[in-house]
């Protein structure tokens, strides 16, 4: 049985709309969701890296069965090759992994000198 929208769009909000302040992280390694968290997590390891701010208003309501920002999120221009981001994440209010989200397709590779770098947050309901 499929739970109905009235119950799956709160707690999607909850998340995003009506959850905390989080950062969104990348990841050169898939992610895996455990019972004790998120495990998994390889950030490029480089200098001009750093996770971006995500505030709880960039969310827009959940809605069919999907949270989504009204934006992509964009990361600093990398000075140095990034990788292949594979995954992306976002954190809880402690800045701890917390949500993950696989990137399709193979991932994205992150040269030194690439510009616009960049993830636009959906989370779809799973259940």
């Amino acid at each position: 049985m499929q739970l109905p929208n009235s119950v799956i769009h709160p707690m999607l909000d909850a998340i995003g709309a009506d959850g905390p302040d989080r950062q969104v992280g990348l990841s050169t390694t898939p992610l895996t969701v455990t019972p004790d968290g998120l495990s998994g997590v390889t950030e490029p390891d480089a200098p001009s890296y750093a996770r971006v701010d995500l505030p709880a208003t960039a969310w827009r309501r959940a809605a069919d069965r999907l949270l989504r920002t009204d934006a992509p999120v964009f990361f600093p221009d990398p000075v140095e090759d990034w990788g292949v981001a594979v995954a992306y994440f976002l954190t809880d209010a402690a800045g701890v992994p917390e949500i993950p989200v696989q990137i399709g397709g193979g991932g994205i590779r992150i040269a030194a000198g690439a510009s616009g770098v960049n993830v636009t947050p959906r989370i779809p309901a799973r259940f």
